[in-house]
């Protein structure tokens, strides 16, 4: 890539105000001139779209009944021009260097997603701890051993895309919830690389009420996995993989017995993020 290219960055947004201006202003701080950003908003009831209103044309804010994160983020591709998309939660963070430091990567053609390490955060962004990348190359045997845990660390806050790749994959998978990352990720590690930089230059908010805290959402995680493994042992380009099926669906149903007992505990983190929501007020 001799000229940099465009690339288009999707955030979808369900009643996350009170971050989102933050995620937004962390990628027009970006020190890698062509971007454009479309902000997807999922039917929020709170005050997000007052407050993305104050950016005004920088950037493309979309409104549209909720749609769950799969379809706000194939709504944001669908708008987009970029010829590689970048994902953002609406409430996590960059680093100013993201974008320059991961789009030299696809010098490599082979390469059709690159990531990054992340800081794990409190909820005002305060650093606590971070979670490397691990995997590039190929990637398909990952998607086998990392039972319920992420092959692509940090899913769509530290993901970019070659729009080719996602145009041949079809984009997330709408019936999915908890598993629609992961779902795409292992469909585009069916004919293609990643690769990462193994700095953190996103930043993950826990906030006591993320999603994937949710003790719902756990339990919809774990059927939506078993769905993406029936996907994946169904998929011809994965024959190689499908004598793996028996152990990975015992592993999977060991990992949903441990995670909910861990989930669980998590309640008190709730509650704790509840009420740091209900001070900072509006």
């Amino acid at each position: 890539m001799t000229d940099s290219p465009l690339v288009s960055v999707v955030i979808p947004n369900h009643n996350y105000g009170k971050f989102v201006t933050d995620a937004v202003e962390s990628v027009l701080c970006q020190d890698y001139s062509l971007v454009e950003i479309v902000v997807v908003d999922n039917g929020s009831t709170d005050n997000s779209i007052d407050r993305l209103s104050q950016f005004g044309n920088r950037i493309q804010l979309i409104a549209q009944d909720d749609q769950g994160q799969a379809g706000g983020r194939n709504r944001g591709i669908s708008e987009s021009h970029g010829d590689f998309i970048a994902f953002l939660d609406a409430d996590d963070t960059w680093d100013s260097k993201k974008l320059s430091s991961q789009i030299p990567l696809f010098e490599n053609p082979s390469v059709g997603l690159v990531y990054s390490s992340i800081t794990v955060c409190g909820p005002d962004l305060e650093p606590l701890h971070v979670d490397p990348a691990l995997y590039k190359g190929d990637c398909r045997q990952a998607f086998l051993d990392r039972i319920g845990s992420a092959v692509v660390v940090g899913g769509e806050s530290t993901s970019i895309v070659r729009r080719s790749c996602l145009l041949e994959v079809g984009g997330f998978d709408p019936v999915l919830t908890g598993a629609t990352g992961w779902d795409l990720y292992r469909r585009i590690a069916s004919n293609h690389e990643f690769d990462f930089v193994n700095k953190p230059l996103a930043n993950y908010r826990q906030h006591g009420i993320n999603l994937h805290l949710q003790p719902y959402y756990r339990e919809q995680y774990y059927c939506d996995m078993a769905s993406a493994y029936q996907k994946l042992f169904k998929d011809p380009d994965w024959s190689d993989f499908f004598d793996q099926q028996r152990k990975v669906e015992t592993r999977l149903k060991l990992a949903k017995t441990k995670d909910l007992v861990k989930a669980s505990k998590s309640l008190k983190a709730v509650r704790h993020g509840l009420s740091w929501i209900r001070q900072k007020g509006n």
